[in-house]
């Protein structure tokens, strides 16, 4: 499945600062495209009975953005 996320949050509590459209998938796997830095991220898990959560996919996107912004 495919959800579009707008700037106002990625998920409950996490603003990214940018719209962004994103697949989350079985153990929480997740494809985010952020086409205003340019930026595909794919997330996996080896096993999926450990997958992270939305908020922590919020955060390491957090994480990923600013990291992007420095170059």
């Amino acid at each position: 499945m495919c959800w579009a996320a707008t700037e106002k949050g990625f998920a409950k509590g996490i603003k990214i600062g940018h719209p962004c459209n994103y697949a989350s998938g079985y153990g929480c796997q997740f494809l985010v495209v952020i086409p205003e830095k340019s930026l595909v991220i794919a997330h996996t898990v080896a096993h999926v009975d450990i997958g992270i959560s939305h908020q922590q996919m919020g955060q390491l996107l957090l994480l990923i953005i600013a990291a992007v912004s420095q170059r």
